[in-house]
């Protein structure tokens, strides 16, 4: 299996480590409502996910899963949108 070299690390980029930080905490905020508590450990999870996605990413391999959806699926997209504009 071909694996990408890990991606380089510049702190003041957008990353998806920031992202899952963000729904850890939000998550983390609604753990003691019994109306949301269900769903609170399921965006906790999803943000647990992304950070680790993208602790691996710039440390062991750039081939995650998310970097994976993005470069085929995400990215062209947001190219044919830009181009029909």
């Amino acid at each position: 299996m071909n694996r990408d070299p890990p991606v380089h690390w510049k702190t003041w980029r957008m990353h998806h480590a920031y992202l899952g930080i963000l729904m850890m905490i939000y998550g983390f905020t609604g753990i003691a409502d019994t109306d949301t508590c269900g769903v609170a450990w399921v965006v906790i999870g999803i943000g647990a996910y992304t950070l680790i996605d993208d602790i691996i990413e710039h440390t062991i391999t750039g081939s995650t899963p998310l970097r994976i959806l993005y470069d085929k699926i995400i990215y062209p997209l947001l190219r044919r949108f830009k181009n029909e504009k």
